[in-house]
């Protein structure tokens, strides 16, 4: 009987051990499937809903379940749930837009001008206005609206079921462009009044090539193809978001090709070259680079004097020798070059430590301060010790304290913060895409930094405009002067690329279908 006993143990041992190294090829093959595209995404936790948030990755979700009314094809706009090009009057004004017969939520219902109608005016609720409400505020009657001294939108007639008027209050050149983006995507509005605090989360109902399968905040998101989708194109039949919390372990996991797309920051490329295929390698140039907002309600960096001493302070080469990549440079504005608006002249200044003392003695801290700021990732975190350590040898000693992304945005709500590493989701390349959402005084970033006033938000509806061209640049440029040499409100400091590690098998497919990170193959390095 022990005789029996011990081979049926070690019988059980063996079966385990089969079992365990099955696993890593059972892996592989699920991610070798050529209808499951499995992407690796980091810290989702909210609903996906950029009505809620500007977060980039819920964004690129979103982008494959709901569609705008347009898209953007080479710099050209391109109907995409509409029949043509709206009929505009003659004084700009006036929108005539006509939706396509043929569109079809998710849930069997036709796409309706009451859905468009319902989605503008969600934009606008006073209680909960969108992220990018101040892109649509020359909508007439968006202000009484957001204000709450109304209940409906006055720039907005339905004039039948697939046909609609649009309104503004001034001429807005940019106004059709900006319906092509991501977070302009119309939506069922019975599927969400029946499901208000489930949307996003366990209920999201658009028209676009992928409808929301399951959702599960912190761990997963599983997209499947919609079958009645409006347009033809080729698409893998399922889409599994995996959520990390660790870059690392995302890395880790695209290594052992459990996943096959994943973001990558930049100093994880730096330092784990030697294990990535350069044939895996995406890189995308932003339009915009990357910048250092100080919160202008903190305590002591309402001070001006102070901002100015921590951008004497910072040392771009050190940045620049960390990061290096390919395409990269140090910044010293705000605006790209060659940007409407833009000057040759250097708004932010080099590095001078003497300077920067003699700046913090002449505001009362000639034995410098302490300063708390948070950090949600590594990415953040590396780029924090390097700051650190630049502030501390003009006196300023910066306390990183980790938070996740939860805490993250309640903190930006409350405006505890010091700095924001920022760069700005650009839609069209026009100076007003770069700085209305930033400096105007009903934008989010603007209330969180209290860098809004009055005269910034004349000149930046003025801007808008004003046909002179000549006169739009001199506007931009001293729009941009004041926020950085004059108050330093913003720091300019490099320009990086977005990188993607993609596996060989799917780069075939990355031209055929609406990829969830809109990667092109012919951009695949």
């Amino acid at each position: 009987m022990k005789m029996v006993k011990k081979y049926k143990k070690w019988y059980v041992l063996i079966i385990i051990a089969l079992f365990m190294a099955f696993l890593p090829v059972k892996d592989w093959l699920e991610t070798k499937n050529q209808s499951i595209l499995r992407v690796g995404i980091l810290g989702i936790h909210q609903a996906i809903d950029p009505h809620l948030s500007d977060n980039e990755y819920i964004g690129h979700i979103y982008g494959q379940v709901v569609e705008p009314l347009f898209r953007v094809e080479d710099g050209v706009l391109v109907p995409l749930l509409l029949e043509k090009i709206p009929v505009v009057s003659s004084d700009g004004l006036s929108y005539h837009f006509t939706l396509k017969k043929d569109i079809f939520f998710h849930n069997g219902s036709q796409m309706s001008s009451y859905d468009v109608q319902f989605f503008f005016e969600r934009m606008f609720f006073t209680h909960y206005p969108a992220v990018n409400v101040t892109s649509f505020l020359s909508i007439a009657g968006a202000r009484d609206l957001l204000a709450g001294h109304t209940q409906h939108l006055a720039g907005f007639e339905v004039l039948n079921h697939l046909e609609f008027m649009i309104y503004l209050e001034q001429v807005d050149p940019f106004f059709l462009y900006r319906l092509s983006a991501v977070n302009t995507g119309i939506y069922s509005m019975e599927a969400f009044l029946n499901a208000p605090y489930q949307w996003g989360l366990s209920t999201l109902i658009g028209s676009g090539p992928y409808q929301l399968l399951e959702y599960q905040p912190r761990k997963w998101i599983h997209l499947e193809t919609f079958g009645s989708y409006h347009q033809d194109r080729d698409t893998v039949s399922r889409v599994e978001y995996k959520i990390y919390d660790n870059n690392l372990l995302m890395l880790e996991d695209y290594l052992q090709d459990r996943i096959a797309l994943i973001p990558l920051a930049w100093h994880e490329y730096q330092e784990n070259r030697r294990r990535i295929s350069p044939n895996e390698v995406f890189m995308h140039e932003r339009p915009a680079g990357y910048s250092l907002l100080l919160n202008q309600s903190h305590p002591i960096l309402s001070d001006k004097r102070v901002r100015q001493a921590i951008a004497y302070a910072l040392d771009r080469r050190e940045l620049h020798e960390r990061f290096f990549v390919h395409n990269h440079q140090m910044i010293y504005n705000f605006l790209p070059e060659d940007l409407l608006g833009s000057t040759s002249e250097r708004l932010s200044p080099f590095r001078d430590i003497e300077k920067s003392k003699a700046l913090l003695r002449e505001a009362g801290y000639p034995n410098g301060f302490y300063l708390v700021d948070y950090y949600t990732n590594r990415s953040t975190f590396v780029v924090g010790q390097i700051l650190q350590a630049q502030l501390r040898q003009v006196g300023i000693n910066l306390i990183l304290l980790h938070k996740d992304l939860a805490d993250w945005d309640a903190i930006n709500q409350r405006g505890e913060f010091a700095f924001m590493l920022y760069t700005p989701q650009v839609i069209y390349m026009d100076p007003d895409n770069f700085l209305y959402p930033l400096l105007h005084s009903s934008s989010r970033l603007s209330k969180m930094f209290e860098l809004g006033n009055p005269a910034l938000d004349q000149a930046l509806e003025w801007a808008r405009t004003v046909p002179d061209e000549q006169e739009r640049k001199y506007l931009y440029q001293a729009m941009e002067r004041f926020i950085i040499a004059e108050e330093q409100f913003i720091i300019p400091l490099l320009f990086l690329p977005e990188i993607f590690l993609v596996k060989k098998e799917w780069q075939d497919k990355i031209g055929k279908y609406q990829h969830p990170f809109y990667l092109r193959y012919e951009d695949i390095a």
